[in-house]
């Protein structure tokens, strides 16, 4: 795995399958903070069977303040359970989730929608 990190934007992950000369000439190419490492785990189980698809979800969290005005910040899931429904999500995710950016805002989210719904107007 190569780590890239250009100018202060947050560190990304690259996943190369190669040798570790490989990894090294590659990481030759790129510009900016680099870290090569081996991942050694990753943790998970093996799906018994092949799924069709993924059941990606983009949700949308927010909270309306007294004056107005919105707080919310959007989190995508890659692979939710099929059976898996808003109300569920919603059951966890509302009054738990912080959805201010900043580490000392702290504003629960009152609400939840999915980003590609009717109900999500930007």
């Amino acid at each position: 795995m190569i780590q890239q990190q250009v100018e202060s934007l947050r560190p990304r992950s690259i996943d190369i399958n190669g040798s570790d000369e490989d990894l090294a000439e590659f990481a030759n190419l790129l510009t900016g903070k680099i870290v090569v490492y081996k991942l050694i785990e990753s943790g998970g189980e093996p799906l018994a069977h092949n799924l069709s698809g993924f059941n990606k979800k983009s949700y949308v969290i927010s909270k309306r303040n007294d004056d107005g005005s919105r707080v919310s910040t959007m989190f995508n899931v890659p692979h939710m359970k099929q059976g898996a429904g808003l109300g569920e999500v919603e059951q966890v995710v509302v009054g738990a989730f912080d959805c201010g950016y900043e580490d000392d805002m702290h504003v629960k989210c009152n609400k939840i929608f999915l980003k590609f719904s009717g109900e999500y107007k930007g």
